[in-house]
């Protein structure tokens, strides 16, 4: 059986490892071999916007699963407190969109882009900045964790513009643009304020169910 100072000599060298890559600029290394649970460890002990900040715990609002057709993004959790990323009419307006789309449960997956519940004013500061916060690393994580067909992004504005500045930035963005098709319309909470805004966003919803359907994104 090993000593507790044959383990913490372990820990302090997988520390300097991790140190030593990061600077030389080989952070993505320790990634390789990313998983939910570790993504969602280090968005816990994230205190980028104060230790005492609400995180949604979950990683997605359905339960993982690797046939993710669909990844939608919405801006920031409704309530993290209680694990929900939707409000309880926003939830019914999504399950009948699933539903009219002829979407499984476990074919999707929901994140939030700013993983903490902030006010509106802090949301839309680290959306207009999001590069430079720890939750649009976390977001590219989310994607290649899911590794989705197709990401629909639930709001515009801020973070419709964060999220496709991000896309385009990231490492590799001929990998990513090649493997991942982008969409985006209203937020569920805009439906219901402005049942209107349901046709236009019935639209874009209609693309999505032709991608799925016909498109066979490339696997690299």
């Amino acid at each position: 059986m090993q000593s507790d100072d044959s383990y913490l000599q372990i820990l302090e060298d997988a520390s300097n490892y991790i140190t030593s890559l990061k600077d030389f600029g080989l952070e993505s290394v320790i990634f390789d071999n990313d998983t939910p649970g570790l993504l969602n460890y280090q968005i816990q002990r994230c205190t980028c916007c104060g230790s005492g900040s609400k995180k949604f715990k979950r990683t997605g609002f359905y339960d993982f699963s690797e046939n993710i057709k669909v990844l939608f993004v919405v801006d920031m959790p409704k309530d993290p407190a209680e694990d929900r990323i939707f409000s309880g009419n926003e939830r019914v307006l999504f399950k009948k969109i699933l539903a009219a789309m002829n979407l499984k449960i476990n074919e999707v997956f929901v994140i939030p882009a700013v993983r903490c519940c902030t006010d509106k004013i802090k949301n839309q500061e680290i959306l207009g900045d999001f590069s430079s916060y720890p939750c649009s690393g976390f977001f590219e994580r989310s994607v290649s964790l899911t590794d989705p067909g197709a990401i629909c992004l639930l709001g515009k504005g801020a973070m419709e513009t964060a999220v496709k500045t991000k896309s385009e930035n990231i490492q590799g963005n001929l990998y990513f643009q090649s493997r991942y098709r982008l969409f985006s319309t209203w937020s569920l909470e805009d439906m219901i304020l402005n049942p209107e805004l349901k046709k236009e966003s019935w639209e874009e919803f209609k693309k999505i169910i032709e991608f799925v359907q016909n498109e066979k994104p490339l696997k690299i």
